[in-house]
């Protein structure tokens, strides 16, 4: 990621978090589309549900384990815009 990058600062603070990890540990891919497992998994994280759900089997079963229990909505495939608004409402009502 370079480092001049309008979204450098953001994903630096969201990894320092442990919110996201991106696709190796040198590499993110802002510019692409985010999948229904990952932004479940990066709201998971964010809400603290991280280690319930690595102790559940980790990415991508442990983190679909603890959304069925929170009722969020999981499937595979690109987050589509109507998700990610559910997915925000369904943290918000989590949190």
């Amino acid at each position: 990621m370079p480092e001049g990058a309008s979204y450098y600062h953001a994903v630096s603070v969201v990894k320092a978090l442990g919110i996201i990890n991106g696709q190796n540990e040198y590499q993110f891919a802002p510019e692409r589309a985010i999948t229904v497992p990952e932004a479940v998994k990066t709201v998971l994280c964010a809400l603290g549900y991280g280690a319930r759900a690595e102790k559940a089997g980790g990415y991508p079963n442990g983190y679909a384990s603890v959304a069925a229990t929170l009722k969020f909505a999981y499937r595979q495939g690109d987050l589509t815009w109507q998700e990610a608004a559910a997915l925000a409402e369904r943290a918000c009502e989590v949190y």
